[in-house]
Formats: C-alpha cells, sequence, structure tokens
C-alpha cells in the first residue's frame, strides 16, 4: 500500500512540473497498477481544446513518462517543464482519425 501511495505522490510531483505555466484541465486517469496514464484538455480557442495523455510507467524502482498532445502552441513548454531541459525536435504533428482513415471509412 505504502508502494502505491508513493507511486501516486511521485505521479503528482511531475504532474506539477509539467503544467507549469500551460493552462491544463485534467480530466481522467486509467490506473493499470504499473501503468497510469492521465488525460486531460488544454483550453486554447473559444471553447476549443487540445489533448494531453502522460502516460507513467513504474518499474521496480524506475518511472518512466511519456506524453502526447495535440497542442502546437504547448507541445515544446510541456516537453521543457517535464524534462527540465529544451527539446530542438518541436512538435509531432497528429492527424484527426477520419482524416488519416478517409480511404478506409
Amino acid at each position: 500500500m505504502n508502494e502505491i501511495n508513493d507511486f501516486k505522490l511521485e505521479i503528482l510531483k511531475e504532474i506539477r512540473k509539467i503544467e507549469k505555466d500551460v493552462p491544463i484541465k485534467w480530466d481522467r486517469v486509467i490506473d493499470m497498477d504499473s501503468i497510469v496514464q492521465i488525460y486531460g484538455w488544454i483550453p486554447y480557442n473559444k471553447g476549443r481544446s487540445d489533448f494531453i495523455l502522460i502516460t507513467f510507467e513504474k518499474y521496480n524502482s524506475e518511472i518512466t513518462i511519456n506524453f502526447t498532445t495535440s497542442s502546437v502552441e504547448f507541445s515544446t513548454k510541456l516537453h521543457n517543464n517535464l524534462m527540465g531541459i529544451e527539446t530542438k525536435e518541436g512538435y509531432t504533428h497528429c492527424i484527426k482519425f477520419k482524416e488519416y482513415f478517409k480511404k478506409y471509412l
């Protein structure tokens, strides 16, 4: 039980880092024991929002953190907040589901 609480506290610590200067509204959590996924929204224009999904995976005492977002505006900021270093990779463009599969739907 203590290990679970420690994992949750570590996740919250990382969440506080990533949301610095980014207006994230957290929405859902999926808890699969050693993997926790947290889903949220980043408002950007007249009621519209970009998504953010952060995955925390615990293996022994190591925690791996990955995230993805549809936010062009905040992608680099989120990376820098989480990793503590600046990225040169930039934003990886995402495509709407219907657009990606339009030939098959």
